[in-house]
């Protein structure tokens, strides 16, 4: 019987946030009621932002730089790389974002660089497209554990509807079945380790060591895993940083063993005694 669980090591994974990555802007087509598979699993609760353009034609607005040196545009969830700025609506002196000011996307908020060219509380015409955001039990559904995510037929996604959506996957796509069978590797490896008489035991150490190397097996399924996708290496999640970190966790669960191994019996070879 295996001395972790799939609830320890689903835990580990998530407090460690292991290969937890970040995804932006995935294209999503919701075309009924029933659910479509997202391309990463396991999702954090709550991350998720499901939207669509508000509009193609871009917003314009003027408006003033304040005293802090910040424009509130009237809209937030802007469209990356979608912010214009200039100093008036004909377009007399284009103003160049990360030069002359930045923008926060997300809160729809422009601050000015002050070694820029826009002088401080000036008016400036500012034009952008932004996204309209969805909310969960009333236009979706989504099923965090697997990845999925469905149209409400009496919400505000039309079928068919072009979507974006952004989440958080904790430990991308090890499902509990994987989880399952790196525990059966684990366990079958500790078992050979370890003194027989310890078997029914319910030793922390023996939990924990059993747990580290079912991580180095899921490790090693995510390197193999990384080295078919090229985009791990932007996340910094390379075929060689979990080879690496299956290393780290192996070692640490072999030593952990140790203590556990059956006890060698050395017998002292006779004494010869000289003849007279």
């Amino acid at each position: 019987m295996p001395f972790t669980t799939i609830e320890t090591v689903r835990k580990h994974l998530t407090d460690y946030r292991l290969g937890t990555k970040r995804i932006e802007n995935e294209p999503l087509l919701l075309t009924g009621s029933g659910y479509v598979n997202l391309q990463y699993s396991n999702i954090e609760a709550g991350s998720e932002r499901v939207k669509a353009m508000e509009s193609i034609k871009p917003v314009r607005e003027i408006s003033n730089f304040t005293g802090d040196d910040t424009l509130n545009l009237s809209n937030e969830e802007l469209v990356p790389d979608s912010v214009v700025a200039a100093n008036n609506t004909s377009l007399g002196k284009i103003y160049i974002e990360n030069i002359d000011f930045t923008v926060d996307y997300s809160g729809g908020v422009l601050t000015r660089i002050v070694s820029g060219d826009i002088p401080g509380e000036s008016e400036v015409a500012v034009w952008y497209r932004n996204y309209r955001l969805y909310t969960k039990g009333i236009d979706y559904s989504i099923d965090y554990v697997a990845g999925k995510i469905g149209r409400i037929s009496s919400g505000n996604i039309e079928a068919g509807q072009s979507l974006y959506i952004d989440y958080i996957s904790q430990y991308g796509n090890i499902t509990e079945e994987s989880i399952k069978n790196a525990i059966v590797e684990a366990s079958g490896k500790v078992l050979a380790i370890i003194d027989p008489s310890y078997e029914s035991e319910t030793h922390q150490a023996l939990t924990t060591a059993e747990t580290y190397l079912t991580i180095a097996v899921i490790c090693r399924i995510k390197a193999i895993e990384a080295a078919g996708r090229p985009d791990y290496y932007s996340a910094g999640y390379s075929g060689d940083f979990w080879l690496k970190l299956r290393d780290s966790y192996t070692q640490e669960g072999l030593k952990m063993l140790e203590k556990f191994t059956p006890k060698r019996i050395f017998l002292s070879p006779p004494r010869l005694t000289s003849r007279k």
